[in-house]
């Protein structure tokens, strides 16, 4: 079922690239895909649950693919300046979990954390 969930964007991003442009696409919603499926293989890891890390790296694959291809398909400089800065604003926030549950949290409560 997550599959699918992550595969449902391809027919937006598949027209994007047969119009050579992401003109009147939306980047949000792969960016927050990549940044929810980076959390979940985190969270795969730390219980050492092969299902939610192998779906939740599928999840990654997915959006990474879709945040490339809509970033290649930018054209205008404005729209590439916010994509910049909303990847450095999300990585930072990713990156501010993943140092408190690596580094700060309870090891028997860091599931928690992670939503579970």
């Amino acid at each position: 079922a997550s599959a699918m969930q992550y595969l449902a964007p391809i027919g937006d991003v598949l027209k994007m690239r047969e119009r050579g442009n992401s003109t009147g696409g939306v980047f949000l919603p792969y960016l927050l895909m990549a940044a929810n499926t980076i959390l979940w293989s985190l969270n795969g890891l730390i219980l050492r649950d092969a299902a939610v890390l192998l779906s939740s790296l599928f999840g990654v694959i997915c959006s990474v693919f879709f945040l490339l291809t809509f970033y290649m398909l930018i054209r205008r400089p404005s729209v590439k300046e916010r994509f910049h800065k909303a990847v450095a604003v999300t990585s930072g926030s990713v990156a501010l979990v993943v140092f408190y549950i690596a580094f700060l949290a309870p090891r028997e409560s860091a599931a928690l954390h992670m939503g579970i």
